[in-house]
C-alpha cells in the first residue's frame, strides 16, 4: 500500500482552500516579452481529438520565440493555469518539490527555435512531455506573434507532479517491501530509487535493490539506467541503454542490455534451482522510408528496419538435454526485422479517472521478424510475426488489438513456439442525467506451439487479477485473462474533489495439456473502489479499492484493500522496435 496519496489527500482535505482561487503569477511574461494567453477551464464535453488539430491553423508558420511555464505541484493545472492554491501546507509542499529545469524540457521537443512549424512534430512533443515520469501534464499552444502574419511563438505547459515517492507493500510475496524513490532528482529528470524487502521465511531475511535512470541524455532521447537486485537466493545487475522511436521524426532507435543474474531457488520449472547467467543484447534500427498524406498531416505511414544480436550464456545451471529445460540452454541469435507502421494519435480525458489527457494510438502496426538462433545442442531459424491495430469503432468506443507469433519453423510447423493475443477496448462516455458512464475490456491469451514437456508459463511477478501476485509455484502452458471494469464519473464535489466509482471482475484460466482452454481452472476476483481527483493537487488521481478473490491458485487472503495513487492508462503501442523473440 502507498500510504503517501492518502496522507496528502487527508491534509489537502483539512487545510486546502475550499473554492478560493487566484490568478497565477508564475509563468507570466515580464514587460516587454510576448503577451501569452493563459488557459482557461473549458466546460465542454470532452471527446476523442486529434492530436494535432490545434496546431494545424499555424502550419508552415516560423517558430519565433519558445516560452517554458513550469505549472507548480500545488494549484494549476494545463487546463486552468490562471488558478493558485492559498494554503499553507500546499505553497509549503511546492517549495519541497524539485522544479524541473527549463533544459530539461527543452532536450524534450522536437522543434525548436526558428524552425517552420509542423503540427505532427508539436502534437509528438506534446506526447513526449505527457509521458515523462515527472510530468503530471503537459500542453503546446501556439500564439500569434504580434505584427506578424507568418511568426508565431509556442508556450509549452507543463505540470509537475509529486516526485519523491515513499511506498509500503505489507504483503508483497508474503513480506514487507518499504521503498523510498525521487523521479525528478534536482529537476534534471534523473530517478533514483532504493527498496528494502523482508522476508520472514526466507535464510536470509533481508533483501533490497536500487536502481538510477537518466532520460533523454543530453537531449539525445537515449535512456540509461543502473539497477542491482539482492534478494534471498536472487541477485541481479544490468545496465541498459534504449533509444525507443518514441515518434518517426527521430528515425534512428536502438538499445544495449547487459546483465548478470543468479539464481538459487526453484522457478516455475521445479528442477531449476542454483543457476548464473550472463546476457548481453543489442539492437539498432533506422527508418528507411516515409510516405506522408497531404490530405492528413497527422497520419504517417513508415518503413522501418532493425538488426538484433542476443547473447545469452549460463556459467552454472542444473542439468539440461535438447528435450529437457530449454529456458536453461545457451543460445545466440542474429535477427532482422521489417515494420510498416501507419500511426497517428487522438488525445482525450476521463478515461479511468478525472484530469490527465491521454494519448490514444490509431493506425496498424505489422511487423515481421526473421534470423539464426545458434543454440547449445542446434542450430536453426528464428521466425516471428506481430500484427496491431488500434482504431473508433463507429459510436460504439475505441478498440485496440494485438496478435504476436514465433517460434522455429520446421518445415511446415513451428516448434517451441509461442501465440499471443490481447485486446482492449473502452466506450464512449454514457449519460444518464449528470452522471457519466465508460466500459473497459481487457482480454489476453497466450499458448506454446509444441513445447517441450517440461515447459510452462512463468508467471512470478504477473499480476493477473488485481491485487494479486503469483508465486512461483504457479504453472500452466496455456493461459486466459479477462477483466471487465465500469466507471461512474459523479457530478459530486467536495472542497475541489472529485469523485469516480468503479466495479471491476477479472478471471484468470490457466491450464495445461490438451483440453480446451475453458475446461481448465479459473481463478477470479471482484471488486469496486473510488478514484479521487483535486486540479492542482499534484500525484494525480488516489484510488480506494476494495477486492474479493472466490478462488486463486496461491494461499491468499480472501479479501485485500489498498490505496495508492492511479497508474497512468496504458494502450497497445503502434510503434517499431527491436526485431522480437516472443518470449513464454
Amino acid at each position: 500500500m502507498n500510504r503517501r496519496p492518502l496522507i496528502f489527500l487527508v491534509l489537502q482535505l483539512i487545510f486546502g482552500a475550499p473554492h478560493e482561487f487566484v490568478s497565477a503569477e508564475q509563468g507570466r511574461p515580464a514587460a516587454g516579452e510576448p503577451d501569452f494567453v493563459e488557459v482557461a477551464r473549458n466546460e465542454r464535453e470532452p471527446a476523442m481529438e486529434r492530436s494535432d488539430r490545434d496546431f494545424l491553423p499555424h502550419a508552415g508558420k516560423r517558430v519565433r520565440r519558445i516560452r517554458v511555464t513550469n505549472l507548480e505541484v500545488f494549484g494549476p493545472s494545463v487546463d486552468d493555469t490562471t488558478r493558485s492554491a492559498e494554503s499553507r501546507i500546499e505553497r509549503s509542499l511546492n517549495r519541497m518539490n524539485f522544479e524541473t529545469r527549463e533544459t530539461t524540457i527543452r532536450r524534450s521537443l522536437l522543434f525548436g527555435e526558428g524552425d517552420t512549424i509542423d503540427p505532427f512534430r508539436l502534437a509528438d512533443s506534446e506526447r513526449i512531455l505527457r509521458n515523462l515520469a515527472f510530468v503530471g501534464d503537459a500542453r503546446i499552444v501556439v500564439v500569434q506573434a504580434p505584427g506578424s502574419g507568418d511568426s508565431a511563438d509556442v508556450q509549452v505547459i507543463v505540470k509537475e507532479t509529486w516526485t519523491l515517492e515513499l511506498s509500503v507493500s505489507p504483503k508483497e510475496q508474503n513480506g514487507l517491501k518499504v521503498g523510498l524513490a525521487e523521479k525528478n532528482l534536482f529537476g534534471l529528470g534523473h530517478q533514483i530509487s532504493v527498496a528494502g524487502r523482508l522476508f520472514p521465511d526466507a535464510d536470509p531475511r533481508l533483501g533490497w535493490d536500487t536502481n538510477y535512470a537518466m532520460q533523454n541524455i543530453h537531449g539525445s532521447f537515449i535512456t540509461g539506467k543502473l539497477e542491482y537486485v539482492k534478494m534471498p537466493g536472487r541477485e541481479s545487475t544490468g545496465l541498459a541503454l534504449s533509444r525507443e522511436l518514441i515518434s518517426p521524426v527521430l528515425r534512428y532507435a536502438g538499445g544495449l542490455e547487459l546483465r548478470r543474474t543468479s539464481i538459487a531457488e526453484p522457478d516455475s520449472l521445479p528442477s531449476a534451482a542454483d543457476n548464473r547467467s550472463e546476457l548481453v543484447d543489442f539492437w539498432a534500427g533506422r527508418l528507411v522510408h516515409e510516405w506522408r498524406d497531404r490530405e492528413e498531416t497527422g497520419r504517417r505511414r513508415i518503413l522501418f528496419v532493425s538488426g538484433r544480436v542476443r547473447h545469452l550464456k549460463f556459467t552454472n545451471r542444473p542439468p539440461v538435454t535438447p528435450s529437457t529445460l530449454y529456458p536453461y540452454h545457451n543460445a545466440d541469435h542474429l535477427l532482422g526485422s521489417l515494420t510498416y507502421i501507419r500511426s497517428w494519435y487522438y488525445r482525450t480525458n476521463l478515461l479511468y479517472n478525472f484530469g490527465r489527457t491521454e494519448d490514444i494510438p490509431h493506425g496498424l502496426l505489422a511487423r515481421v521478424t526473421y534470423g539464426v538462433a545458434d543454440e547449445e545442442f542446434t542450430r536453426s531459424h528464428y521466425a516471428a510475426a506481430t500484427v496491431a491495430a488500434g482504431e473508433k469503432i463507429g459510436g460504439l468506443g475505441y478498440g485496440v488489438g494485438e496478435l504476436r507469433i514465433g517460434g522455429y519453423p520446421k518445415g511446415w510447423e513451428i516448434e517451441q513456439g509461442v501465440f499471443r493475443l490481447r485486446s482492449l477496448y473502452f466506450s464512449n462516455l454514457l449519460h444518464a442525467g449528470r452522471y457519466r458512464f465508460r466500459q473497459f475490456i481487457r482480454v489476453g491469451y497466450t499458448t506454446g506451439i509444441h513445447r517441450f514437456a517440461d515447459d510452462s508459463i512463468d508467471f512470478g511477478g504477473d499480476e493477473g487479477i488485481r491485487g494479486v501476485v503469483y508465486d512461483r509455484s504457479v504453472t500452466g502452458t496455456k493461459r486466459l485473462q479477462l477483466d471487465v471494469e465500469s466507471v461512474a464519473f459523479t457530478p459530486w464535489r467536495v472542497r475541489g474533489v472529485t469523485f469516480a466509482f468503479f466495479t471491476f471482475a477479472d478471471l484468470d484460466v490457466i491450464g495445461a495439456g490438451r483440453r480446451s482452454i475453458f475446461r481448465q481452472d479459473y481463478y477470479s476476483g471482484v471488486g469496486l473502489g473510488v478514484r479521487l481527483h483535486k486540479d492542482g493537487f499534484g500525484i494525480g488521481t488516489v484510488q480506494l479499492r476494495f477486492a474479493w478473490y472466490p478462488k486463486l491458485p496461491i494461499d491468499h487472503a480472501a479479501f485485500s484493500y489498498a490505496a495508492f495513487a492511479d497508474e497512468r492508462f496504458r494502450s497497445i503501442q503502434l510503434l517499431g522496435g527491436s526485431p522480437e523473440i516472443v518470449e513464454y
